[in-house]
């Protein structure tokens, strides 16, 4: 069965024609360059919105205007010396960086009006994080929540095994979207690291469909998968784990109002609803409390927190 697109010999110029042909041949044309660019992120497990990104859409301006004959660099080249120019291009940011360059937009601000910094929870900026400490105890630098919180992987491998191989085949993500009558499994999360849990959830809610259409298929990753009750099973515990989560990243990730005042109490029902989904069995419950615990520690649960979940009873 033949799953790749056809490629073309080549992209050939726009014809002489009236202006409503040459806008359907850029329509088609632009059509074709994105199916291509859509297989390439199903097949990697792209994230979704990694295209927003300015470099991303710097790539493509750059490649438009390289024209035809261009050759992608090898993984020596990517990995030895456009990785060094790159570092020298541009100030590396190391922690040392970060706490300079914090620190100096601090004094411009005014460090009376400063009272927290929040930033992911990367190597560097740790780093940082201990130097601004040293020199200003007052300020408080936490780690962003939605960086903090941990996210499971178990079943969710398989699950997103399964949608890249659904999503690199044309013949099949038809072929299943005529099962689920053209609703998609893969649910972008408004939320950043959502997607993981709307797509488990996604799968629940199509379970009856994706396992008639694992009747079906003749891969065996993918039938295996939708066959088994284990897999399903396991799906289930995500959800019933991950839920109470994904309301507090939903909460610390929206726009509307402030969370830090509702952030400690909400983490603090996020637990106990664990454990009731749990039916409150410490052996399953305390793995998952103790990585909730050890990555809220310090960064979730410091003075500025327990000052707002104090003045903001829950």
């Amino acid at each position: 069965m033949k799953n790749r697109l056809e490629l073309p010999l080549s992209f050939k110029p726009f014809p002489r024609s009236p202006p409503l042909a040459a806008v359907a041949d850029l329509q088609e044309r632009t059509h074709q360059v994105d199916q291509y660019l859509a297989r390439r992120v199903y097949e990697a497990g792209i994230p979704f919105h990694a295209i927003d990104n300015d470099s991303f859409k710097h790539f493509v301006e750059v490649v438009g205007q390289f024209g035809p004959g261009y050759q992608p660099p090898s993984q020596y080249d990517l990995r030895e010396p456009l990785l060094k120019e790159e570092e020298c291009f541009s100030e590396a940011h190391t922690g040392e960086y970060i706490f300079e360059y914090v620190d100096k937009c601090i004094k411009e601000v005014g460090r009376q009006n400063i009272v927290q910094v929040v930033t992911d929870n990367a190597s560097n900026n740790m780093v940082a994080t201990t130097k601004m400490l040293e020199k200003r105890p007052h300020i408080f630098w936490t780690s962003c929540a939605t960086h903090t919180l941990p996210r499971f992987k178990g079943v969710i491998e398989k699950a997103m095994a399964f949608t890249i191989f659904i999503y690199a085949h044309h013949k099949t993500l038809a072929f299943l979207r005529k099962c689920t009558k053209k609703r998609d499994i893969v649910r972008p999360g408004v939320i950043r690291f959502a997607t993981s849990f709307l797509t488990l959830q996604s799968l629940v809610d199509k379970k009856k469909r994706l396992e008639d259409y694992g009747c079906y298929t003749k891969e065996k990753m993918a039938y295996a998968t939708m066959v088994s009750a284990q897999f399903w099973n396991g799906v289930s515990l995500c959800l019933r784990v991950f839920e109470p989560l994904f309301k507090v990243l939903w909460l610390v990730h929206g726009d509307k109002k402030p969370s830090m005042r509702f952030l400690y109490g909400e983490l603090q029902k996020a637990r106990n609803e664990i454990k009731e989904a749990l039916k409150n069995n410490e052996a399953h419950y305390r793995p998952i409390i103790q990585i909730i615990d050890e990555k809220a520690h310090d960064q979730l649960d410091g003075p500025l927190h327990l000052a707002a979940y104090f003045l903001n009873p829950f």
